[in-house]
């Protein structure tokens, strides 16, 4: 779920009683977003993306990540080489203290 920093209001809704998982972009609402994932019976914590970690799960899943890349154009591929010509972060987190991807799942 990637609202823009409208977690609050889109991440509190009777849909989660139906969700097994759920990854969570916050803006600053990381701490709300946990305790209500908690509070509706999830587990939580923040992912960290690792570079090496990231293109070793791509090569071992290059079937898959092609498949998907073809169906939308290239467009991780596309995005990912114009990050790298304007030097800028290709996570978002890593430009921005202010934003966590938060992994939830049903215990």
């Amino acid at each position: 779920m990637d609202v823009e920093g409208a977690e609050r209001e889109c991440a509190d809704g009777s849909y989660l009683r139906s969700v097994r998982e759920i990854v969570i972009e916050t803006h600053g609402t990381s701490e709300y977003v946990r305790g209500l994932l908690r509070r509706r019976g999830f587990s939580t914590r923040v992912v960290t993306f690792k570079y090496g970690l990231i293109v070793r799960n791509l090569l071992r899943h290059l079937a898959a990540f092609s498949e998907a890349e073809i169906s939308t154009k290239f467009i991780v591929t596309r995005w990912s080489i114009m990050a790298m010509i304007r030097r800028q972060a290709i996570m978002a987190q890593r430009g921005n203290p202010d934003i966590d991807i938060i992994y939830g799942r049903k215990t």
